[in-house]
């Protein structure tokens, strides 16, 4: 036999003698010794050979627990060999590694590459659990999302966020005063995209459709309720996080997986107070006195739904206006109210001519029991009624919020609008869950659900879905409408 021949027999016998011995020491339990066999033949191997001793690094590390290791053994496996058979594996372990790791951005990354690329049934399958898992959108959007390959860009990290803004028009200066607040908050590391809604409802509508392509961890704005109903539809269907700072409009709390800081609070503000009505004081019947403002009609359409939803009635829902109604109106009110055996009024804000109303009502008899939302706390006399208020938590303390306010009028040489006061927050919550690294808007959605109440120096944000952040704080005699205790 010819002795060239003779030495590939022997070449390859050897090779598959050592591979043998590495798949043994993996199956006996000691992948230590197996990495340790890898590490000395790794630097002579190529091809095919090589592509085995790779695979089975990433096996051995990961059996062993360095994680790290099954990583950096798959990564470099992909740049060798990136059209093998077995990039899907690699992937699938790599994603295992980040998950065990508890980086589940990078897991589901690798978990979607693995479902997508070339791979096993039973690694796809698999990964399509772990990602269904990983990422808590309900299987409507899951499915959507993966079927339309929207979900790389949705699981991909990144420190981008993107800010819907008047930068021209006519809302221009609404956007510039805005921007003073929330830049100030947001910490450098953040890579911050402005994009000009033009202060036009329809061209805000294309930017938010275009943003389904686009990777961000999240996007604050637009500014106004007119706007973000034509875009908050479509940043949720792309399953993107979306901050809304100032929206009014209840309606935007039912679309879907995004957050707003203000009506959403109101929203479950609302809600906690319809219950309380109806399941403790057993109230049957109800008076409505809203202010004129957007959001508070939104918010006494919204509880009238609710009562009547559940068999009570709202005998009359009374628009009042700051300077109050003329003084014979007023007290033709007052004295149906008064013929109430039960008299229960919803008031979700009050103005001076709401105040003025529910405070003269004790000098004709009546005592009737208000139910309002968080903008009673502030008002100094309502230790005097008989109120149930429905709010978050106190806001941030007066000492941190005047550190904020020094620091803006240091810089700016003015005090901050209250426009600029809602930017700091905002800025402030994505500062929150952004936390100075790259995170996918898959997860900046989960890190805003878990926060719950955000406090900021303009409002209190209820962040979360999945939680009851509104406290009742009560004041004066609160009796049901029958036995027991309220």
């Amino acid at each position: 036999m010819n002795l060239s021949v003779i030495l590939i027999a022997l070449t390859i016998s050897f090779g598959r003698s050592y591979l043998k011995e590495i798949r043994a020491l993996i199956d006996q339990g000691e992948p230590q010794k197996a990495l340790e066999v890898i590490q000395n033949r790794l630097p002579e191997e190529k091809g095919k050979r090589r592509e085995k001793l790779l695979l089975l690094g990433i096996e051995a590390s990961y059996n062993s627990g360095d994680f790290q290791g099954t990583i950096n053994y798959g990564n470099q496996f992909i740049l060798e060999f990136p059209e093998s058979k077995k990039v899907g594996l690699v992937r699938y372990y790599m994603a295992k590694s980040y998950l065990e790791m508890d980086n589940k951005d990078m897991a589901a990354v690798e978990f979607l590459k693995a479902y997508a690329g070339p791979a096993p049934s039973w690694v796809k399958d698999s990964s399509y659990v772990y990602l269904f898992g990983l990422i808590d959108l309900g299987a409507d959007l899951f499915h959507n999302l993966l079927s339309r390959g929207y979900l790389d860009k949705r699981v991909t990290p990144t420190k981008k966020v993107a800010v819907l803004v008047p930068q021209s028009g006519k809302m221009a200066s609404l956007g510039k005063e805005f921007m003073r607040g929330f830049r100030l908050a947001l910490p450098v590391s953040v890579e911050l995209v402005e994009i000009d809604t033009r202060s036009d409802t329809s061209y805000a509508s294309y930017i938010a459709e275009t943003l389904k392509d686009s990777v961000f961890a999240l996007v604050v704005g637009p500014l106004t309720s007119m706007f973000a109903m034509n875009t908050a539809p479509k940043i949720d269907s792309a399953a993107i996080l979306n901050l809304i700072p100032g929206a009014a409009d209840l309606r935007l709390g039912d679309i879907g997986n995004f957050v707003i800081p203000f009506n959403y609070a109101l929203k479950l503000e609302v809600e906690k107070l319809a219950s309380y009505a109806l399941d403790s004081l057993y109230a049957k019947r109800v008076y409505i006195l809203f202010p004129d403002d957007a959001q508070y009609i939104s918010a006494a359409l919204y509880f009238k739904q609710l009562v009547e939803r559940a068999g009570g009635t709202v005998v009359e829902a009374i628009k009042v206006p700051s300077e109050g109604l003329p003084f014979r109106e007023e007290i033709d009110i007052i004295r149906r109210i008064s013929r109430e055996d039960y008299p229960l009024i919803f008031a979700p804000a009050g103005n001076r001519g709401i105040y003025s109303m529910v405070s003269q009502m004790r000098f004709y008899d009546v005592n009737p029991i208000v139910l309002g939302c968080d903008r009673w706390l502030s008002w100094r006399r309502k230790n005097e009624l008989n109120i149930v208020i429905a709010a978050p938590q106190p806001g941030m303390p007066d000492i941190d919020r005047q550190e904020v306010l020094d620091n803006f009028m240091q810089i700016f040489g003015v005090r901050p609008s209250s426009i600029a006061e809602t930017g700091y927050d905002a800025g402030a919550i994505v500062a929150r869950i952004m936390q100075d690294r790259p995170i996918s808007s898959i997860s900046s959605w989960q890190k805003a659900d878990s926060i719950g109440i955000f406090r900021g120096i303009a409002g209190n944000y209820v962040l979360s879905r999945n939680k009851d952040l509104i406290n009742l704080y009560s004041f004066g005699q609160i009796k049901p409408a029958k036995g027991g205790n309220p």
